[in-house]
């Protein structure tokens, strides 16, 4: 990442991404495809809601294939806002995800409907993967993930039909199971299924998007600093972990060890978002510098020893961002309104001015005009060009379906058996593994998820946002009518819910859109930061139940690996 490109997310639940990203990483060589969605015939989407996302565009997208005759399956404990769209609806039983996939690739062999010439082609260790799928059958899938075996081998039989215009879409994060003891096995699981089917590179299938070329920085000019000497922190406890993201989770634990001593915080509520809360907080307190920059008092900020003030993203010239996918493009966000509070300053300036004082300012001898200026230097664009149109794609550089490029595996391959796992000290196939815990008769699973409103908790403190929360009791639990007049429990009760790590009071929502054994909480509530006054006290923060623990391969946190109790009480 250059000096001016850090990333401009405002992340809940960044403890999420590694799960996938892992998955997908060392299966296909990167961290995630893209899909020809409005070209497909058969989407099926885990753990994934494109109607409750903020992308208008892949709304529009899933709108045109459903048009064009597409079936669409929601694979979700609970039944999302993109059910407005589907054809059907799995409620599977939580934390089973990769069951499912696992004996639908059985069920793609069985019937001989996977792609033999593709898999030939550009797949190594099929053999073994497919001796592996054997003995997880569609039967033995009904009982982990509650699904029927005949839905689950009907599925898989269209699909397989659909070819290669059918695909498990790509999910964003830690969708995949988001996030379970298993959720990177399902990640690797949906993108080897994904091969089953010969749909990479295929019109309404996966594709490894293209990206335009930009200019770099004259190093002459703008040299570099020196790579660090150490390693960076994770990547022995977590060998297989995106190591571009590093492991945001290994920061806390670090801190709580001693070894870690200072953190800077940029858009990113690591002590609400990043594991329990509790913990968060003491492991903050353990370090002798926390810098927080943000634009508003976070929790973060709250326990930082300084916070340095950012203007709103509509406040400043930004980084050109390269767009990849079937077409490439490049976009520029724009300062939109004048600084609204003085003491403010873009991130580019703070960075820069925090570098001089540290007396490495020589890496920072430029400005953001004259890195944009550098970044177009290639495509023939002018910067007043793209000031003026905002976003610019590429078509003469689109990629040409049906040629598959050489992948960043070891082997330039999709990869069925992983060398890069087995050195690591795992399995080289994918394996069924079991969630880290599970609820009895009287418990249920805690999930969490987002609404198409709120962009996790960075928008908690809008007051027109919130409002429309009130307005329509968005902060509730949902729980299974089944379940909840086993408890006495009615729509609009007031109930608590009890886990391993804390105890809450909400109220109730009553529907048939919740696995029974499972309790959905919307992920955007839960504020304790005194000085967001609008969010302050509403709902209550999903990640006070969570256990600050984190699955083995990639170090994402297991933020669904939640048991909780839920009883009736007085409002």
């Amino acid at each position: 990442m250059n000096a001016l490109g850090s990333a401009n997310y405002y992340t809940h639940h960044v403890v999420c991404s590694n799960a996938r990203d892992a998955g997908f990483l060392h299966t296909v060589g990167v961290t995630a495809t893209s899909a020809d969605i409005s070209n497909a015939k058969y989407i099926m989407f885990i753990g994934r809601s494109y109607g409750d996302g903020i992308r208008p565009s892949s709304v529009q997208a899933l709108a045109s294939a459903k048009d064009n005759g597409a079936k669409i399956v929601i694979v979700d404990p609970r039944l999302n806002n993109t059910g407005n769209l589907a054809t059907e609806w799995l409620a599977i039983r939580p934390g089973t995800d990769l069951a499912l996939v696992l004996a639908m690739s059985h069920v793609l062999i069985k019937e001989n409907l996977h792609d033999r010439q593709f898999i030939k082609n550009y797949t190594i260790g099929f053999e073994e993967y497919a001796k592996e799928l054997k003995k997880y059958t569609p039967e033995w899938a009904e009982k982990i993930t509650g699904l029927p075996a005949d839905a689950i081998t009907r599925i898989a039989i269209d699909m397989g039909k659909a070819k290669p215009k059918a695909l498990i879409e790509q999910s964003w994060r830690g969708a995949f199971g988001c996030n379970y003891e298993n959720s990177t096995e399902t990640g690797r699981a949906v993108a080897m299924f994904n091969a089953l089917l010969g749909n990479y590179q295929q019109k309404g299938g996966s594709i490894f998007g293209g990206k335009p070329s930009l200019g770099k920085l004259d190093k002459a000019k703008h040299p570099s600093p020196k790579e660090p000497e150490l390693s960076k922190a994770g990547s022995k406890e977590f060998p297989i972990a995106y190591p571009t993201n590093g492991v945001a989770t290994i920061v806390a634990k670090e801190a709580l060890e001693g070894k870690m001593k200072a953190a800077i915080y940029y858009h990113s509520n690591a002590a609400l978002g990043y594991g329990n809360p509790k913990v968060m907080k003491e492991a903050l307190s353990k370090m002798d510098l926390v810098v927080a920059i943000d634009v508003q008092m976070s929790e973060t900020a709250q326990l930082a020893h300084y916070v340095l003030p950012e203007v709103s993203y509509i406040e400043r010239d930004e980084v050109i961002e390269g767009l990849s996918g079937k077409v490439p493009g490049i976009a520029l966000r724009q300062q939109m309104v004048d600084k609204v509070h003085p003491e403010t300053k873009p991130i580019h300036e703070i960075y820069t001015e925090l570098a001089k004082a540290c007396g490495v300012g020589q890496y920072f001898n430029f400005t953001l005009d004259e890195l944009n200026e550098t970044m177009l230097a290639p495509t023939g664009i002018t910067y007043k060009q793209l000031r003026e149109k905002g976003t610019i794609m590429f078509p003469n550089e689109e990629i040409t379906l049906g040629e598959m490029p050489k992948l960043k595996t070891p082997s330039g391959k999709i990869e069925f058996y992983s060398e890069t796992y087995k050195e690591a000290g795992f399995k080289p196939i994918v394996e069924w593994i079991e969630p880290k815990v599970s609820p009895a008769d009287d418990s249920f699973r805690l999930i969490t998820g987002k609404q198409a409103i709120h962009s996790h908790t960075q928008t908690a403190n809008i007051p027109i946002l919130m409002q429309i929360t009130k307005d329509y009791d968005l902060e509730r639990i949902w729980i299974n009518p089944v379940r909840a007049k086993a408890l006495g429990i009615k729509d609009g009760d007031m109930v608590e819910l009890k886990s391993s790590e804390a105890t809450s009071k909400i109220r109730v929502k009553v529907t048939e859109r919740i696995h029974p054994e499972a309790i959905f909480v919307p992920s955007h509530y839960g504020i304790t930061s005194k000085d967001l006054k609008t969010g302050y006290g509403i709902g209550f923060g999903y990640m006070e139940h969570v256990p600050f623990d984190f699955e083995k391969w990639s170090g994402s946190g297991n933020i669904h690996e939640v048991i909780v109790k839920v009883r009736k009480v007085n409002g």
